[in-house]
């Protein structure tokens, strides 16, 4: 699931990955989504939004990424990844109906 902000997003919770949290720079996004090409932070709503609006990632959202790197510290292991490529970035927009 992930956690939204103004600076990117952070997916944590995956069972591929393990407890491993991986932080999105809104940088590695694609360029209708990412603030600065297109699309933007939609604050009120905590979401990013598509230049085209189709696309909304917000709070419990699932997300594929690829992790592009990873750090670690005692006992703590994050990762960096990417939602700019074919078959990345939202796969779930996290509504409880069907």
């Amino acid at each position: 699931r992930t956690h939204t902000h103004n600076r990117g997003l952070l997916c944590v919770g995956c069972p591929q990955v393990g407890p491993l949290k991986v932080f999105v720079s809104k940088h590695l996004f694609p360029p209708d989504l990412n603030g600065v090409s297109g699309g933007s932070y939609d604050a009120s709503s905590a979401s990013w939004v598509s230049e085209d609006g189709e696309v909304r990632i917000r709070e419990g959202c699932g997300v594929r990424c690829r992790v592009i790197g990873t750090t670690v510290e005692e006992g703590n292991v994050q990762g960096v990844g990417s939602i700019n490529d074919e078959f990345l970035g939202l796969i779930d927009n996290g509504d409880l109906e069907g």
